[in-house]
């Protein structure tokens, strides 16, 4: 599933400001993105299994890369 679901991801002005504020919170506008896909990931299944697997692996990526 791609961005376009996310409506501030549709256009330039919509992810001009998404960076704005991630670059505020100090997150990588990567990371937002991934997160999402793994949510997006989700959409239509009766349960979420594995979204917190995939939010888990997602967190500790962005650990070793602040190591």
């Amino acid at each position: 599933m791609t961005m376009n679901v996310v409506v501030l991801m549709r256009s330039e002005k919509g992810r001009a400001l998404v960076r704005e504020k991630c670059k505020a919170a100090g997150l990588d506008i990567a990371v937002l993105e991934r997160l999402i896909a793994a949510e997006l990931d989700q959409i239509g299944k009766m349960k979420r299994r594995g979204l917190k697997d995939d939010f888990d692996e997602i967190f500790a990526d962005l650990n070793e890369d602040e190591d």
